[in-house]
């Protein structure tokens, strides 16, 4: 299953799994739907999917707000977002694997020259630090990973930066590949 499936790195992960294997994609418009900010909705759709034998979420995000204008409200939204929505996935996700199955949740690395970028960073320290925790815990019943990537070069040129500064979609969702299929190890992967 892939969450996230119609986002930049979704829609290139989705293509290169689908080569070898059978994917799910889902996203907030999918039927089934999963909203990260609404954990019912992760519930929902992994009882109607059933048994997986892999979980990637490639659908969290959260937004570059200055450190003056970080609000009570900001800082919220990004942690239901990111963080404790991811942090739910597995949760649920631990109910719907197949023995020896994967989960593979998405931090990121961010440019301290970046302004915004410290409510997201802090976030992703978190995260990353639940997941090579919890990966110890969950020893072989299920690999935990997290894929940190830096700057996706297509968000940058959305953004109107220069997409060079980010590494390209299609090398981000080869390294998530990578890790889902075990080519690839590591419990956080930068």
């Amino acid at each position: 299953m892939v969450l996230g499936v119609s986002g930049t790195i979704g829609t290139r992960l989705a293509d290169l799994l689908r080569a070898t294997h059978e994917v799910i994609g889902v996203s907030r418009r999918t039927n089934p739907s999963i909203d990260l900010t609404q954990p019912t909705t992760i519930d929902s759709a992994l009882h109607l999917i059933g048994e997986v034998d892999a979980v990637i979420c490639v659908a969290a995000h959260g937004a570059l707000t200055p450190v003056q204008d970080v609000s009570a409200t900001v800082y919220d939204d990004a942690i239901r977002a990111k963080l404790l929505g991811q942090l739910h996935l597995v949760h649920v996700a631990l109910r719907h694997l197949s023995p020896g199955g994967s989960i593979t949740l998405t931090s990121g690395r961010s440019d301290p020259a970046m302004t915004g970028a410290a409510v997201g960073a802090s976030i992703n320290i978190a995260l990353e630090t639940y997941v090579e925790l919890a990966a110890a815990e969950l020893g072989d019943r299920a690999r935990l990973n997290v894929v940190s990537p830096g700057w996706v070069s297509e968000t940058l040129a959305a953004m109107g930066r220069s997409p060079v500064d980010g590494t390209p979609a299609a090398v981000v969702a080869q390294q998530f590949r990578d890790i889902v299929l075990g080519e690839m190890t590591g419990t956080v992967v930068r």
